[in-house]
């Protein structure tokens, strides 16, 4: 299941869980964005991994099972979320 909050204007925030085929697992933020998987408007907000909360930065690793904290200016999109799942959900 994915939770969305509805923010003012069109922003939301998100928390999808990371599939193991998801184009983002096993890549660092960084490489996420030197490949343009996450756009200007995107901000990975926090990470849960296993028992532990992790506030991102460019050298963390998104990885299969991790719940991620995403917050998008505009609403989230079913290209998005498929960055994050093999399975996207609209809200």
């Amino acid at each position: 299941m994915i939770d969305f909050m509805n923010l003012a204007g069109e922003a939301e925030v998100v928390d999808p869980t990371i599939t193991e085929d998801a184009a983002i697992a096993g890549k660092t933020l960084c490489e996420a964005n030197s490949k343009k998987l996450i756009g200007d408007d995107v901000l990975v907000i926090a990470i849960e991994h296993g028992k532990s909360i992790i506030t991102p930065k460019g050298n963390t690793a998104i990885q299969a099972d991790d719940l991620v904290m995403v917050f998008a200016r505009t609403s989230v999109s079913d290209k998005l979320l498929s960055l994050f799942t093999d399975d996207p959900i609209t809200s």
